[in-house]
């Protein structure tokens, strides 16, 4: 079964096999009103129970890193992954929280903060030869990479690096740079400057 690892300048930091999984993704996203420059995370869901899993928990990135996803043909996860109690064993229970906010507030929330950054150069390329570099455009609130499997097609992940509005966020929309199909083994890359 594939895995996807994570690397951050070269450097390993995750790697989760596809066993036992639904589900396995890889993100990368940065946005104007957030403080951290840029994260990363990876995650998935099991096939049993559905539990969600985290290896990677938004792991904030600097201006100039590169990020790189290899989609692999086999791997050994490491380090384990973690469920959402083990990773805030203090936080409260779902039913001791007041109700969730709705999507209106949030999105009231987002807009009302302040801008850190005037948007993102990305720099993408994949081992398969496709390759992308350019700026966020002068409305666009965000960007984001993300790789994902599934275990209906276990010999493919599916990619798209993306920028959106704020009104894009709303209407839950955004507009693709790249997007393709990894066949293992496969490598995507994407450095990210201010």
């Amino acid at each position: 079964m594939p895995a996807i690892s994570i690397l951050v300048d070269g450097e390993p930091v995750a790697t989760a096999h596809t066993e036992g999984l639904s589900v396995l993704s890889a993100h990368v996203q940065g946005s104007r009103s957030d403080e951290e420059f840029a994260s990363v995370d990876l995650h998935g869901t099991t096939t049993e129970a559905s539990t969600f899993l985290i290896w990677i928990g938004s792991l904030t990135l600097q201006q100039g890193q590169q990020v790189e996803v290899r989609f692999l043909e086999a791997g050994e996860t490491a380090p384990p992954g973690k469920t959402i109690e083990e990773l805030f064993p203090d936080e409260a229970d779902d039913e001791e929280q007041d109700d969730e906010p709705s999507m209106a507030s949030v999105f009231e929330e987002i807009c009302a903060r302040p801008l850190h950054r005037a948007g993102y150069g990305l720099t993408f390329s994949s081992s398969a030869g496709l390759a992308f570099e350019g700026r966020t455009g002068e409305d666009d609130h965000a960007f984001s990479l993300h790789v994902a499997w599934n275990m209906h097609r276990p010999d493919r992940a599916h990619f798209s690096l993306r920028a959106y509005t704020l009104d894009e966020l709303e209407s839950r929309t955004s507009r693709d740079m790249v997007r393709d199909y990894l066949q293992a083994p496969c490598t995507v890359k994407l450095r990210i400057s201010a």
